[in-house]
């Protein structure tokens, strides 16, 4: 079986996401169910399918990416659409910029943590 070419779109967001990883520690994507999930510590902070990104959001800080105009991850399921409401878009200027997408994907990882402590992933 031949390996996998990259995802350009994978490896633009992990790019993005460098500055971040350089404080925190390694941010890996791993193919999911027809996407990627973006992973920090083996805990998933985000998706990506369908050429968008969706990063965590808990209570603290789904108003702040709602206020970007963010929307949940929706998918087709066996009795309707799914949504999750954890998951909500990247807001565009991110995918412009390292200094933007590091401070929503830093946001997703501590949303991540918080809930992981929790007990809810």
């Amino acid at each position: 079986m031949a390996a996998r070419r990259p995802d350009p779109f994978i490896e633009h967001l992990l790019e993005l996401m460098a500055p971040l990883a350089a404080r925190i520690g390694p941010l890996t994507a791993r193919r999911m169910f027809g996407g990627h999930g973006l992973f920090y510590d083996g805990l998933m902070f985000g998706l990506a399918a369908g050429g968008r990104c969706y990063l965590k959001a808990d209570e603290e800080t789904a108003g702040r990416f709602e206020a970007e105009g963010s929307e949940p991850f929706r998918y087709p399921g066996g009795k309707g659409e799914k949504v999750m409401r954890h998951y909500l878009s990247l807001p565009p200027a991110c995918l412009e910029s390292a200094a933007e997408m590091t401070v929503w994907a830093h946001l997703a990882v501590e949303a991540t943590l918080r809930l992981a402590n929790a007990g809810k992933r």
